[in-house]
C-alpha cells in the first residue's frame, strides 16, 4: 500500500501544482517502475494505491525506486511543498476480486503504511525474510508495533535501499590479482517454466548437481551454493552477481517438467558484459537427476569446459604483445618456424626463447614454442622413418649378395678337398 503523506495540506496549498506532480508520478509508476519490477496496480483510491507483485525482492526494489522518483519531483520547491510517500508491505495469500484484492496481507500492509513516517516504507517479518540483506535492500528492526484492529503486535522493519560503496572508498579496498586466480564460476539455481514456480527446489537440485560435477575441475573456482542460492529468480541481475560474488562466469538456465521428463535449457554467460558464451539444451529424468551420476549433466559439464578452453585459446591469440618490437619479432619467428631451412627453424627457437624471457605471462610465445617442439618431433620421426627404409634396403641387398655367395662357398670347399682350383670345377 502506498499513499502521499499530508496530502490534504499539500492540495490546499497548491492544488494545481500538486495534481500536476502527482499525475507525473502516476505516469512514471505505470509505464516505468511497475513494468520493470513485474508489479500491477490493483486499485487507486484518492492519492493512494494498492500494488501487487509476484516476488518479494522486486517489490522491495520498486518501493525504494518510488521514493527516489517522487523525490525528483520536489527539486526546486520549498520543503513544505515536498511530496513524500508512505508505504507498507506484507507477504501472503490474497483473494483476487474483480475490483480489489482481499485478505490479511492487504490489511497488514495498509496498517503498516499508516504507521510509516513520510518517506518511509515499513515491512513485516515475512517480507523481511524473503530479502537478502545488502543485496535486495537494507532493513532496520523497529520492534513490535500495535496495529489498529489486530490483537497481537506485528514486528516491523524499515526498508532502505542498499548502500553502495563510494568510489573513493572502493578504490582503497584491497584487490586480488585476477592473473593469479582461476576463473570464478557462479552456478545459479535454475528457473522453472511459467506455471511451475512451486517446483523451485528442482532448480536448486540441478544447480547442486552441476556444482558438484564442475568443482572437480582444477581450472575453475566454483562458488558455493550457499552464496549463489541468494540469487534464485534473479538470473537477469548479472551485474549484482559479479559485484557480490566476484564471478567471472555465470551458468544459469530454465527447466520444464512434464511427468518424469525434464527439459534443461542451459546458458553460460560472461558476467562482465552479459555475453552469451555457450548455450545448450538437454533432456533427462528426475530419476536420473537424483541418481548422483547423471550422464546428461556430466556431458553438459564436459561441453562447457571444452567451450571455455577454446575461448581461452582464442583470447590468447588476440592478446596484443607488450610492444610493437615484440610483435614483429613474433611474426618473424612464426615465418621462420614454417620455413624449409634447418637453420631458419633453429633460429625461430632462439627468437621464441627471447620473447618468453621478455614477457613470461604472454601466452603467444609459449604456444608457438610448443608448436616448434611438435614440428621438431615430426621432423625426427620422418628422418627416423627414412633411415628405417634405407636399413631395410641395405638388408635386402645383403640377403641378395649372400645368396650369390653361397655357390662359391660350396665350390671353394669342394676344391679344397680335391686340391683343385675352384674355377676349374665350375661348369662352362
Amino acid at each position: 500500500m502506498v499513499d502521499v503523506a499530508d496530502s490534504v495540506r499539500l492540495m490546499h496549498q497548491d492544488a494545481a501544482g500538486y495534481v500536476s506532480r502527482w499525475s507525473q508520478f502516476v505516469d512514471v509508476l505505470r509505464h516505468e517502475v511497475l513494468p520493470r519490477h513485474g508489479g500491477r496496480i490493483v486499485k487507486m483510491q484518492g492519492d493512494g494505491f494498492l500494488l501487487d507483485f509476484e516476488q518479494t525482492p522486486p517489490a522491495a526494489a520498486a518501493a525504494v525506486e518510488l521514493h527516489d522518483r517522487i523525490q525528483a519531483l520536489n527539486i526546486g520547491r520549498p520543503e513544505n511543498q515536498h511530496l513524500r510517500l508512505r508505504a507498507g508491505a506484507e507477504v501472503g495469500d490474497v483473494v483476487i476480486h474483480e475490483l480489489d484484492d482481499l485478505g490479511d496481507a492487504v490489511n497488514v500492509a495498509a496498517r503498516l503504511m499508516q504507521q510509516a513516517n513520510p518517506g518511509q516504507t515499513l515491512v513485516s517479518t515475512a517480507f523481511r525474510d524473503d530479502l537478502v540483506p545488502g543485496l535486495d535492500a537494507d532493513v532496520e528492526d523497529l520492534g513490535p508495533l500495535y496495529l489498529k484492529g489486530m490483537e497481537a503486535p506485528v514486528r516491523a522493519y524499515a526498508l532502505h535501499g542498499t548502500r553502495a560503496v563510494p568510489q573513493d572508498q572502493a578504490a582503497a579496498l584491497p584487490r586480488v590479482k585476477l592473473a593469479q586466480m582461476t576463473a570464478r564460476l557462479a552456478v545459479l539455481p535454475f528457473d522453472m517454466s511459467h506455471g511451475q514456480a512451486d517446483l523451485a527446489l528442482l532448480g536448486d537440485a540441478v544447480a547442486d548437481e552441476l556444482i558438484q560435477v564442475l568443482s572437480r575441475n582444477a581450472s575453475l573456482t566454483v562458488i558455493s551454493r550457499l552464496s549463489t542460492s541468494a540469487f534464485r529468480n534473479r538470473t537477469h541481475e548479472l551485474a549484482l552477481v559479479q559485484q557480490h560474488l566476484a564471478a567471472d562466469l555465470v551458468l544459469k538456465g530454465r527447466l520444464h517438467l512434464h511427468g518424469d521428463h525434464l527439459r534443461l535449457l542451459v546458458e553460460l554467460v560472461d558476467a562482465a558484459d552479459a555475453t552469451v558464451i555457450w548455450t545448450q539444451s538437454a533432456d533427462t529424468s528426475t530419476q536420473g537427476l537424483f541418481s548422483g551420476h547423471d550422464p546428461v549433466l556430466q556431458n553438459l559439464a564436459t561441453q562447457m569446459m571444452e567451450t571455455l578452453a577454446l575461448r581461452q585459446v582464442d583470447k590468447s591469440r588476440r592478446m596484443p604483445m607488450a610492444t610493437l618490437q615484440s610483435y614483429c619479432l613474433l611474426m618473424a619467428a612464426v615465418k621462420l618456424l614454417h620455413g624449409s631451412s634447418r637453420t631458419d627453424f633453429e633460429r625461430a627457437r632462439l627468437m621464441l626463447d627471447h620473447l618468453i624471457s621478455r614477457d613470461r605471462r604472454h601466452p603467444a610465445p609459449h604456444t608457438w614454442l610448443a608448436k616448434w617442439h611438435v614440428i621438431r618431433v615430426q621432423q625426427e620421426v620422418a628422418l627416423a622413418a627414412r633411415w628405417v627404409v634405407l636399413a631395410a634396403h641395405w638388408a635386402a641387398l645383403a640377403v641378395h649378395w649372400a645368396a650369390l655367395a653361397v655357390p662359391w662357398v660350396a665350390l671353394e670347399a669342394l676344391a679344397a678337398r680335391h686340391g683343385t682350383p675352384a674355377w676349374m670345377l665350375r661348369a662352362p
